[in-house]
C-alpha cells in the first residue's frame, strides 16, 4: 500500500514538473517572438516527446490559456497604481502611466499570445474582455473626481478614450515607433492630462 501511495505521488509530481515544463516552454518562446512554434518545438524545449505533450494538455489552445493564466497571476502585483482619487491629476497620471508601462513590458508575450488566440477561442476573447473592462474601470476610479466634473457623456467618451490611451495596444503602437520605457511613460502622463483638459 505504501508502495502505490508512493508511486502515485511520484506519477502526480511528475505530472505537475512536466506542465510546468512545458509552460516554461512556452513562454520562453513567446519571449523570443515565436508565437507560432509547433508542438514539436515547445516538446523539445521542454525536454519532453512531442507524442507525451498531449497527455498534459488537451490541445494547443488548452496550453496558451494554462500559460496565460499563470501569467495572470505572476503579473497581479504589477496591476496596482500607486495613487489614489483625490491626489493631483498630474501625479495619478504619471504614477498610471507607469504601472501600465512595466506591467505591458513585463508581460508583453503572454499578453500578444492570447489576443492571438482570440479569434479561435472563446475562453481567450472573454479573458481579454474581462481584462479590458478591469482596466477601464480601473481607470475610471482612479480619475472619478475629474470625470465627475464633466457632463455625464463627456465624462463617459472621455473614460473610454483613457482607457485606449494607456491600453496595451496602444504600447504596442509606441514600442513599434522606437520609443523608450521612460519617454513612453511620458507621452501617456501628457495624453492623459489632455484628455481630462488638466494640462
Amino acid at each position: 500500500m505504501a508502495d502505490a501511495t508512493i508511486e502515485t505521488d511520484g506519477r502526480r509530481a511528475k505530472r505537475v514538473a512536466n506542465r510546468k515544463a512545458v509552460l516554461d516552454a512556452l513562454t520562453a518562446l513567446w519571449e523570443e517572438g515565436r508565437f507560432g512554434a509547433s508542438t514539436n518545438e515547445i516538446a523539445e524545449r521542454a525536454g519532453i516527446s512531442a507524442r507525451s505533450l498531449f497527455r498534459y494538455f488537451d490541445d494547443v489552445d488548452d496550453m496558451v490559456m494554462a500559460a496565460s493564466a499563470r501569467g495572470i497571476e505572476e503579473a497581479r502585483p504589477l496591476l496596482a497604481v500607486h495613487a489614489k482619487p483625490e491626489q493631483p491629476t498630474a501625479a495619478k497620471a504619471a504614477a498610471l502611466a507607469h504601472s501600465r508601462v512595466r506591467l505591458y513590458r513585463t508581460r508583453w508575450a503572454s499578453m500578444r499570445a492570447i489576443r492571438m488566440a482570440v479569434h479561435r477561442n472563446a475562453a481567450a476573447a472573454a479573458q481579454v474582455a474581462q481584462a479590458t473592462a478591469w482596466w477601464r474601470d480601473q481607470v475610471s476610479w482612479l480619475f472619478a473626481p475629474e470625470l465627475t466634473a464633466l457632463a455625464a457623456d463627456d465624462a463617459e467618451r472621455t473614460t473610454s478614450l483613457l482607457a485606449v490611451l494607456v491600453s496595451f495596444d496602444a504600447w504596442e503602437v509606441l514600442v513599434a515607433e522606437g520609443r523608450a520605457d521612460d519617454e513612453i511613460e511620458t507621452t501617456l502622463a501628457a495624453g492623459v492630462l489632455r484628455l481630462l483638459r488638466a494640462d
